[in-house]
């Protein structure tokens, strides 16, 4: 078995914007072996929020990517900002804000499906995926100013689909959120009837 955490001599911020802060240490790992720098991307926690019309259908988002310079499908989500708040759950409230942002529509039922890590190895956050349905119209839509979105309508067993035949290129983080919608969906009985109208 792995021994504890590696032990921090020394730490500091090399880099810091709005975008990004990053953290650079000085390390000893467990086994006594010396590692420095090691960065580390101190990121707000994101979410992920999968939204189900009242016909069934999943509300997304076609968005410009400069990563990858290119637009790509994916989902509603964004990061946590710090004066996110609802009964004390800044996820909530994050995804509720993104969804009348970005689609322009207020959930009426807000699920946590899922917590994972990004990327473990480098970045300190965590992704809260959501299933929002019961969906009402909401007329404050803004995207942030860097942001390019138009929202789609997609039928989720068809983009599971284009997943796996390769025909789809998305976010590894988005395509682990629409997997857990899918095993959420499956697995609970739902009145609403939106939800219960989707195809599996």
């Amino acid at each position: 078995m792995i021994e504890k955490n590696w032990r921090v001599v020394s730490s500091k911020i090399t880099y810091q914007d709005r975008w990004i802060k990053l953290r650079s240490d000085d390390c000893i790992t467990s086994a006594g072996g010396r590692v420095a720098p090691y960065h580390v991307l101190e990121y707000p926690n994101w979410v992920n929020i999968v939204p189900v019309t009242s016909d069934g259908m999943i509300t997304m988002v076609e968005e410009y990517r400069h990563g990858h310079q290119s637009v790509m499908l994916g989902l509603v989500g964004g990061a946590v900002d710090t004066n996110d708040s609802v009964e004390g759950s800044a996820d909530l409230a994050a995804a509720r804000r993104e969804m009348e942002e970005e689609i322009g529509t207020s959930p009426t039922c807000l699920v946590e499906m899922l917590r994972s890590s990004p990327n473990s190895a480098s970045h300190t956050n965590i992704v809260t995926s959501f299933l929002a349905y019961g969906l009402k119209p909401y007329s404050g839509r803004k995207p942030d100013d860097s942001e390019s979105i138009t929202p789609c309508e997609r039928n989720i067993t068809d983009i599971l689909d284009d997943l796996q035949s390769g025909q789809l290129l998305m976010q590894a983080l988005h395509i682990v959120s629409i997997y857990a919608a899918a095993q959420f969906i499956l697995a609970n009985d739902f009145t609403d009837s939106g939800v219960s109208k989707v195809k599996l």
